[in-house]
């Protein structure tokens, strides 16, 4: 009886002793985006304002090694997109134009937008 009292205290004191309590983690957290686009264009001397995209990529890399963490595709107005939280370079664009093509999306450094050759 004795011996297992014993074992039983040590058994508490062990899990008081030895746990923390601390919130959960989730391996994502969700950030809300807010994107504002100014879309006028001078052409022939006078403002045009340009048509609003459909769709937005938008792309989050890695700060010290320029590499893409993640990436999302939302409305121009922005949304709500799963980022680990920390510190980031960040790259938007307009997803719903055919005449700009992009390539080395997963470097911040080597990323390029470009268009076909003109005949």
């Amino acid at each position: 009886m004795k011996r297992r009292l014993f074992i039983l205290m040590m058994l508490l004191v062990a899990l008081t002793t030895g746990c923390q309590r601390r919130p959960l983690e989730l391996a994502t957290a969700n950030l809300t985006l807010r994107l504002n686009l100014h879309l006028k264009v001078k052409v022939n001397g006078k403002f045009e304002e340009l048509p609003k995209p459909e769709m937005m990529r938008v792309m989050f890399y890695d700060p010290e090694t320029c590499q893409l963490i993640t990436e999302s595709y939302l409305p121009p107005e922005g949304g709500t997109i799963a980022v680990p939280p920390g510190k980031y370079k960040f790259i938007a664009y307009n997803f719903d134009t055919e005449a700009t093509l992009i390539k080395h999306d997963r470097d911040y450094l080597a990323i390029e937008a470009y268009t076909n050759d003109v005949t």
